[in-house]
């Protein structure tokens, strides 16, 4: 199984190719992930692992080229792995590098799924090229010290994202979003 950790830094997630735009021991290819192509041949890799990076593409950068970028190096239904600080976490504002903000329903744009064409993603297609299954998506607390028996309201968070969202949230806020996408075939 090949693996790409794009914007791995010094924590490159074990047997992957690393990608950063700094070097760093751990990193095998020095690229901005705003800079299109990446130096590898279509669908080079069976999962794109994305962990912390995608706050930091700033939204003067192409994101839409990025998601086309990493349909464009998985082999068919490969996974493009993602974690992401929640919008409204209590660290997402800590790092002033962290210039995107995520929601539970961010990548719909990406889901050719009829049920994610709705008056919000009408336009899907106009600007991405790419057609990803979300497979997974869930919130996730990562409460510590006296707080930590407060990390099972993850569950109940995930019940009804919408909810979630739009009430829950807003009294104990979750502090990551984890994504899984499946590569799927443009005309599916």
């Amino acid at each position: 199984m090949k693996i790409l950790d794009i914007g791995c830094g010094k924590k490159k997630i074990k047997g992957a190719i690393g990608m950063d735009i700094v070097k760093h021991p751990n990193v095998d290819v020095v690229h901005d992930i705003t800079k299109f192509p990446y130096p590898f041949p279509k669908e080079s890799f069976d999962i794109v692992v994305a962990n912390h990076i995608l706050e930091h593409v700033e939204f003067n950068k192409d994101f839409f080229g990025l998601m086309d970028e990493v349909y464009r190096i998985l082999k068919p239904n490969g996974l493009f792995k993602i974690t992401v600080p929640y919008w409204k976490g209590v660290h997402v504002f800590s790092v002033p590098e962290h210039t995107r903000m995520f929601s539970i329903f961010y990548f719909n744009y990406f889901d050719h799924d009829p049920k994610y064409r709705n008056e919000e993603c009408g336009h899907l297609s106009r600007f991405a090229k790419c057609n990803f299954k979300i497979i997974k998506r869930k919130y996730q607390l990562i409460l510590a010290g006296r707080w930590k028996f407060l990390n099972f309201i993850s569950f109940i968070y995930n019940i009804n994202p919408y909810l979630t969202e739009g009430f829950l949230s807003n009294f104990i806020a979750p502090e990551l979003l984890v994504f899984e996408l499946k590569k799927m075939e443009l005309n599916e």
